[in-house]
């Protein structure tokens, strides 16, 4: 087993028998990269995305422009922290970092199992992020029961208040020395019809979430998933209107030799989602005709890795991002408009052991960036926008003797010389 404090040495190791190996994944690696670019995927979630009601109709209370996902991406942990924490989920990681004025980008997971016997045990999962739709915080408490030959079943509720918000998660998993299964099936709401709520489902939201993962001996580790949220009809009669929801994402992600002392970090992130407001029948609303949310989102990510001396490795890489959002919502921020952003950036750093608890990995993000934003009915408030944005980030790390990281991240926007925010990282295993 390893963790965050020593994922390092196992890498050194896993180097040592590349070579040897790298013959035999010819076709794996054809594989693996086909499936990156066919269908990517949210490649950080890794859970059950369910329906949220709150947050689907009214929308997000924020919105993006070029320098988001510049700002986030420089947040994000060391890849060797990410892989580490994928197979080994229990503790604590989150980063917060400053995207705007008055605008935190915050990602947060608890994660622990107390094991009650030899076969059950208690589940408890915590999370605070964000996506495309808004911010959030789910907390599943649970219990699961170990079976036969590596597999276990658990039952989780996002327990609150209000019994209409309650969230039941079903999820079986299968754990092996080298593989790992896990499927879920989530029900959102799941007694709001049976519990006098004011909001009613004429076709009950569900998701159903699937995820695989391969650990070679050689090194190579791959995950692959999918999480669809079928087709959703909410009524809500205060407001006059009928909702309809639809949302698919999938992920994968890779982590290989390819060749020499070479290693390839790449992972591919996307989602396709639809939403329509209603007038609800009978009613006389006519402002929300034709009222809808389309948004299609995919990046790529990939870098290589290189140890240049035994203290320091480097790495450099490209980044794909687009996202694609159409909105005629009911009072929407961009009222009967449309947004395009498409972002190219290059970005290379170091990661220096400078001792044994303490490492640097500076690195250079250049990002071209071309945003387009439509207004038909106000084409003066069109605007179709190219740019470039650099920025440094200065990640200091620091390990303590209890597997745990404090990282300190200062960032300077290098386009116009200026402090471009900090970020601060933490994370336990336990």
């Amino acid at each position: 087993m390893f963790t965050g404090a020593n994922f390092e040495d196992n890498n050194m190791q896993t180097q040592d028998r590349t070579a040897a190996a790298s013959s035999s994944l010819i076709p794996f690696t054809i594989a693996a990269l086909l499936a990156l670019t066919v269908w990517p995927g949210l490649a950080n979630a890794q859970d059950p995305e369910p329906f949220r009601r709150d947050d689907e109709v009214a929308g997000r209370d924020f919105q993006y422009n070029e320098l988001s996902f510049l700002h986030r991406f420089s947040y994000r942990y060391r890849p060797a922290s990410d892989w580490s924490w994928s197979r080994h989920r229990q503790g604590y990681r989150g980063t917060g970092g400053s995207v705007r004025s008055d605008e935190l980008y915050v990602e947060q997971e608890l994660r622990k199992r107390l094991e009650l016997d030899s076969s059950l045990f208690f589940d408890f999962r915590h999370r605070v992020s964000e996506d495309f739709d808004g911010r959030y915080d789910r907390t599943l408490t649970g219990v699961g029961l170990r079976l036969r030959d590596s597999w276990s079943v658990t039952l989780l509720a996002d327990i609150v208040g209000n019994k209409g918000d309650i969230d039941t998660h079903l999820e079986t998993a299968w754990t092996g020395e080298q593989h790992h299964l896990r499927l879920a099936l989530v029900l959102p709401d799941t007694v709001v019809n049976s519990k006098g709520d004011v909001d009613r489902y004429s076709q009950a939201p569900y998701t159903a979430f699937a995820e695989f993962g391969w650990l070679h001996d050689s090194g190579v580790e791959y995950d692959i998933w999918f999480n669809a949220n079928p087709h959703t009809r909410l009524e809500r009669p205060k407001d006059s209107l009928d909702f309809a929801y639809d949302r698919y994402s999938a992920g994968t992600r890779l982590r290989m030799p390819v060749g020499g002392t070479w290693w390839l970090h790449a992972d591919a992130a996307g989602e396709t989602s639809g939403r329509t407001w209603n007038p609800f029948p009978g009613a006389t609303a006519t402002d929300l005709n034709d009222r809808s949310l389309q948004r299609k989102h995919w990046e790529l990510n990939a870098e290589l890795h290189k140890p240049l001396h035994a203290n320091v490795d480097g790495w450099i890489g490209l980044r794909y991002f687009r996202f694609e959002e159409r909105d005629r919502r009911p009072q929407a921020p961009l009222v009967n408009g449309s947004i395009t952003l498409r972002e190219t950036m290059a970005h290379l750093g170091v990661v220096w052991r400078v001792r044994e608890s303490v490492t640097l990995w500076p690195g250079l993000y250049g990002q071209f960036a071309n945003s387009r934003y439509g207004f038909p009915g106000n084409p003066a408030e069109s605007d179709n926008d190219a740019s470039f944005r650099g920025k440094l980030a200065v990640p200091i790390e620091v390990r303590f003797e209890r597997p745990a990281v404090l990282t300190i991240n200062p960032t300077f926007r290098l386009d116009d010389l200026r402090f471009g925010g900090a970020n601060v990282q933490f994370e336990a295993y336990f």
